[in-house]
C-alpha cells in the first residue's frame, strides 16, 4: 500500500499554501539530511485553512514589518543549537503546574469551571480558537455553515481522498485540535497509521473541556476524552519545554487508549528555528526537523519496505539531493 504524510498547519495567517507547503517539505528534507537520511521523494499533502480566517495570505514582496500582511518567520534553515540538557526540577514543576491547572479549569465530570475566564483567556491568546469555537455561521459554496465545520471538512476531504493510503496525519499547533476532532468525529471510519501532534495545545482544560463535551454527545458513558479510535499503529506528541503554546506538554495522562491499545506517546525535543538569533520553540519548521521527528517520519516511510527496496530508495535520494543541491 502507497504510503503519504499529510501535514495541518496551526494558528495565525499564513502565505499561500503552495509556499507554506514547500516551506514544510523542505524543513522535513532538511531533517532528513540532518540524520544522514537525505530523502528528496516522499508523497506529502498540505491542509490549509487559513483563508477561511484571514481575507488574504501573507505576501513574500511586502518588505514593512509593520504591514500585517509582512512575513515576519519565513523558512529559515536551523541554525540555532538548543540545549538538549533537562533540568529535572523545570520538568518536575512544569508535570505539578499542569495537575494543578487541570484541578482548577476542570470538574471532576470534565466540564470546563470558571468558563467566563477560559472565555477570556481564548480571546486574549488564542482568537483563532475562540473563532473556531464560535457558534456564528459564514457563508460557503453551498450556504451557511460553522467555521469549524468548513475548517474540518478541509482535512476530511484530503483524508476521504487518500483513504487507501496508509497515512501519517501530522498536525502543528491549533492543526492539532481540528485533526482530533476530524478523526473523533467526522471520518472517524477513515483509518490512519499514524498520528503526530507537534506544539499542541490538546492538554490545555480550556480545548479538553471542549473536546469532551463533543464526545459526550456521542458516547454518553464514557467518562475521559479518548485518543481517535480510527488511529491503528502510534500516536507520537512532540514538545519543546519552551514553547508557549504546548504548556501542557504531556497528553498520555489527558487522552485515554482506543480499543487498539494506542494512547499518545509524548516526547520532549528541542527546536532550532530561530530569526535575527529570537528563538520561537514553537514554529513549525523547528518540529518538521527535528532528528526525533524525522525518526518517526522514516520508520513509517520505510515500515513494510523489504530491506534490498530500503537501500536502493536511499540511494537514490542520496543522488537526488546531491543534484538538487549543486545544480538548483
Amino acid at each position: 500500500m502507497s504510503k503519504i504524510i499529510i501535514g495541518i498547519h496551526g494558528l495565525g495567517n499564513k502565505p499561500p499554501k503552495e509556499i507554506l507547503e514547500s516551506w514544510w517539505k523542505q524543513s522535513i528534507r532538511e531533517g532528513f539530511r540532518k540524520i544522514g537520511q537525505p530523502r528528496v521523494l516522499f508523497n506529502f499533502e498540505l491542509v490549509y485553512w487559513a483563508d477561511i480566517l484571514y481575507a488574504e495570505p501573507l505576501n513574500l514582496e511586502i518588505s514593512d514589518p509593520e504591514d500585517p500582511l509582512y512575513v515576519h518567520e519565513p523558512y529559515l534553515p536551523g541554525r540555532y543549537s538548543p540545549s538538549v540538557k533537562e533540568v529535572p526540577l523545570k520538568s518536575k514543576l512544569i508535570k505539578y503546574l499542569e495537575k494543578q491547572m487541570d484541578k482548577l479549569f476542570l470538574n471532576a465530570d470534565m466540564t470546563l469551571n470558571f468558563e467566563s475566564i477560559t472565555d477570556k483567556i481564548l480571546h486574549r491568546y488564542f482568537k483563532d480558537l475562540e473563532t473556531y469555537y464560535s457558534a456564528e455561521p459564514i457563508m460557503d459554496g453551498e450556504g451557511q455553515a460553522l467555521i469549524r465545520d468548513q475548517i474540518r471538512g478541509r482535512l476530511a476531504n484530503v483524508l476521504v481522498k487518500h483513504r487507501n493510503k496508509d497515512i501519517l496525519l501530522l498536525s502543528h499547533s491549533m492543526g492539532s485540535i481540528i485533526a482530533y476532532d476530524v478523526l473523533a468525529h467526522t471520518v472517524p471510519h477513515i483509518e490512519i497509521d499514524t498520528f503526530v501532534t507537534a506544539g499542541s495545545p490538546l492538554g490545555l482544560p480550556i480545548i479538553i473541556g471542549r473536546i469532551f463535551a463533543e464526545q459526550k454527545k456521542r458516547l454518553l458513558d464514557e467518562t475521559k476524552v479518548l485518543t481517535p479510535e480510527n488511529v491503528k499503529h502510534a500516536w507520537y506528541n512532540f514538545t519543546d519545554p519552551e514553547d508557549h503554546i504546548a504548556i501542557d506538554a504531556t497528553l498520555n495522562d489527558d487522552y485515554t487508549e482506543n480499543s487498539r491499545g494506542i494512547r499518545a506517546i509524548d516526547m520532549v525535543v528541542h527546536t532550532d528555528y530561530a530569526v535575527k538569533e529570537e528563538r520561537n520553540a514553537h514554529k513549525s519548521y523547528g518540529y518538521l526537523r527535528a532528528p526525533e521527528m524525522i525518526e518517526i517520519l522514516d520508520e513509517f516511510l520505510n515500515r513494510g519496505k523489504l530491506n534490498l527496496l530500503i537501500t536502493y530508495q536511499k540511494k537514490l535520494n542520496y543522488y537526488f539531493s546531491r543534484f538538487i543541491e549543486k545544480y538548483l
